[in-house]
């Protein structure tokens, strides 16, 4: 009976080391992309872990320490093509430079998100001048947690903030993604979609704002209208043609003279509208309008559209230095198409959220492309509540017991929400560890907003959940919207949007789990993720 501790822990040690082994076959059977030469050196998102051109030997121990607590999201694996010998065995080498880096840093093998890629240089024809390349490992990863990189981030968002017309400018991560040729996959089977013409609603040629500047200009007030204090809203239907044409001018109830015949003028002296589109094609349509016709200049001109009044955004309003619409619409194009961005314009506006998101490290185009939709839907938000965390304040993981780790800020005003995202980054950036503390900002969010019927969580792919066992203290459905998951989905998430009976958002798509049964399995971006009745899990690569 003695023995069974042992024998126990050499089961173990034997099946972790095959999972291991089966990764690095997996790694290394995958097509290779390839390119004539690396070239590459350590900057603020990469880090080189060269050999030498025949051997396995790597010397990195001034970098290991920093290494430790690195957010690696991709990880190259370069060597050459060029063989001295038909009987070198490049495949055993390659194994025997896996085997060092997993002895080195096995979190790289243990980290089901971290991407991997085999990249042959064949620009290499002899073994001198083989020497001189390189081969090894390229890691690319977030900035490091230093407080220098942690104020470059919020200086940025900052800036963005009060120039939001510049959009939010960051680092690109990954050098390498465009110097490589990478293999076409042969395996797919899916079809490819046909380019879909988008149907559009037929719209004033100028935009919202400038049908408002032409009825300001257009109702002319007559005697009667001043004389009677006549402040009132007219509705009329009207038709756009194929071709932009207005006709059929329909007044919807009797109103005076003096106010049908402003509406008239200004629709007498209209210029054509863009036709609605239906697949690609101009037909036409029917208008409705409400327009308030009034004494008072500050109003007069105001209109619904379907009972909706329109919003204008900060061109329109002249709050820009753009000089067209056309240059401001490019600046807010990448902002407006972010992952981010798009999942909230999906957002259920009939539900009363609590916002809760990440603050901590290389959060900062994430934070800026929520800001800017709650600036431009402020109106409208569906959030009832803002809560931000950093896991802890930066303090060491001893001070940070699970459920009382701290570093959580919170608002129930529009109007902080900026002040408190400023307030949370400064005060932290995740501490040591990589790990944050999602599900106790969660449940205080439900804490200091009882009238919240829903908790929004907009979470990091890159970190692990390190509460998720308060997951079952969750009395709300928590919809999870995730950050930076360009392949691979840390299964947590999916596991709180589940267990909660939350959606789950994706790059503008919205995944419902609750239908998903015990053994079933569900594809997101290529991989397949099995559940077991209370937990997801990867079980295939694309």
């Amino acid at each position: 009976m003695k023995q069974l501790p042992t024998l126990t822990f050499l089961l173990l040690l034997s099946s972790s080391f095959g999972q291991y082994e089966a990764k690095i076959t997996q790694i290394l059977s995958a097509p290779h992309s390839s390119t004539d030469r690396i070239s590459c050196e350590n900057s603020l998102t990469t880090t080189i872990l060269p050999c030498e051109f025949s051997g396995s030997t790597f010397d990195i121990q001034t970098l290991k320490s920093a290494l430790k607590n690195i957010a690696v999201v991709k990880i190259y694996y370069v060597n050459t093509s060029y063989r001295s010998s038909l009987t070198f065995d490049q495949h055993a080498l390659d194994v025997k430079r896996f085997h060092w880096l997993n002895a080195q840093f096995p979190e790289f093998f243990a980290d089901p998100i971290i991407e991997w890629e085999v990249v042959e240089q064949k620009g290499c024809t002899t073994s001198e001048e083989g020497e001189t390349f390189f081969h090894g490992f390229v890691l690319v990863h977030r900035p490091a947690l230093t407080e220098e990189n942690r104020n470059k981030e919020i200086d940025a968002l900052l800036t963005f903030i009060e120039h939001p017309e510049e959009g939010y400018k960051e680092p690109e991560l990954d050098p390498l993604v465009n110097t490589v040729n990478r293999p076409s996959s042969s395996t797919s089977t899916a079809t490819p979609k046909k380019n879909e013409e988008k149907n559009t609603f037929a719209k004033f040629k100028t935009g919202e704002y400038a049908l408002y500047k032409h009825f300001q200009q257009t109702l002319i007030n007559s005697p009667g209208i001043n004389r009677d204090r006549i402040d009132q809203w007219v509705k009329v239907s009207f038709n756009v043609s194929e071709t932009g044409e207005i006709s059929n001018l329909t007044f919807l109830e009797d109103y005076q003279l003096s106010a049908s015949d402003r509406v008239k003028n200004a629709f007498q002296c209209m210029p054509k509208w863009e036709p609605e589109m239906e697949n690609g094609q101009a037909v036409s349509t029917t208008i409705r309008l409400d327009i308030r016709v009034s004494y008072s200049g500050d109003v007069n001109g105001i209109y619904l559209r379907n009972g909706v009044r329109p919003e204008f955004n900060e061109y329109e309003l002249g709050l820009t230095e753009y000089k067209t619409v056309e240059e401001y619409k490019e600046a807010q194009k990448t902002m407006r198409e972010s992952g981010i961005y798009v999942s909230l314009e999906h957002l259920d506006s009939t539900k009363h959220f609590a916002l809760v998101m990440d603050v901590t490290g290389s959060m900062g185009s994430s934070i800026a492309a929520m800001l800017s939709w709650i600036k431009e839907n402020n109106a409208s938000i569906p959030f009832s509540s803002f809560t931000f965390f950093n896991d802890g304040d930066n303090n060491d993981t001893s001070a940070k017991p699970i459920g009382k780790a701290g570093g959580i800020y919170s608002t129930r005003s529009i109007h902080e929400v900026n002040q408190v995202v400023e307030t949370a980054m400064r005060k932290g950036s995740g501490g040591p560890e990589l790990s944050e503390n999602d599900m106790e900002a969660v449940l205080k969010a439900i804490e200091i907003d009882p009238t919240a019927t829903d908790i929004l969580l907009i979470g990091d792919n890159y970190s692990d959940v390190r509460d998720i066992r308060l997951l079952d203290n969750v009395s709300k459905p928590v919809h999870v919207l995730l950050c930076a998951a360009p392949s691979k989905i840390r299964t947590e998430y999916l596991d709180i949007a589940k267990q909660t009976g939350g959606k789950f958002y994706l790059n503008g798509e919205i995944i419902d789990l609750s239908k998903v049964l015990d053994g079933e399995t569900v594809v997101l971006q290529g991989f397949n993720y099995v559940y077991n009745g209370r937990k997801f899990r990867v079980v295939e690569m694309k």
